[in-house]
C-alpha cells in the first residue's frame, strides 16, 4: 500500500465492506494501517482466531487489487496475564507478539498501562518547556 493513489479518506471507503467480509471482531483502517482485533478467554483460541481473520483480511485487500507487505505486519496480545511467547503466523510468515504498538502516536502497551505513553509525553513537555524558558 505505500505510494498508494488513494488519499486516507478514499483508503477508508474503498476498504469500507472488509468488515462484512472477513467476520472480525472488531476491524479499523485508516490510510495505509489497518487492526484486526480478536478476543477470547482462551489464548490458543484467540491467537487461532486472529491468524483466520488476519488471513481473510489480506484476502481482501489482495482481491481489491492491493498489495500486502506482511513482513509489516505487527502483533501485540493484549492480556493481564504473564505470557509465554507465542507465536502468530501469517502466510509464510512467522510473527513474534511485541510489547507495545504506537497507533496515531499513542503507545498502547501489552498490558494496557499508560506509563509509556505518559514518560514520552512528559519528555516531550520538558523539551518544549525548556525552549519556551530560553524564549
Amino acid at each position: 500500500m505505500q505510494g498508494s493513489t488513494l488519499g486516507p479518506r478514499l483508503f477508508t471507503i474503498y476498504c469500507g465492506g472488509i468488515p462484512h467480509n472477513i467476520n472480525a471482531y472488531h476491524y479499523t483502517c485508516y490510510a495505509v494501517d489497518s487492526y484486526v482485533i480478536t478476543k477470547d478467554k482462551d489464548l490458543g483460541n484467540a491467537i487461532r482466531r486472529m491468524e483466520q481473520v488476519s488471513r481473510s483480511h489480506i484476502e481482501e485487500l489482495e482481491r481489491l487489487g492491493m498489495k500486502v507487505n506482511v513482513k509489516k505486519s505487527e502483533v501485540v496480545i493484549f492480556t493481564k496475564k504473564a505470557l509465554d511467547v507465542h507465536e502468530v503466523r501469517l502466510g509464510e510468515e512467522i510473527l513474534k507478539p511485541k510489547k507495545f504498538m504506537k497507533v496515531l502516536g499513542i503507545y498502547f502497551d501489552d498490558k494496557m498501562t499508560w506509563e509509556k505513553y505518559i514518560r514520552l509525553l512528559i519528555a516531550k513537555c520538558s523539551s518544549k518547556l525548556t525552549v519556551l524558558r530560553k524564549i
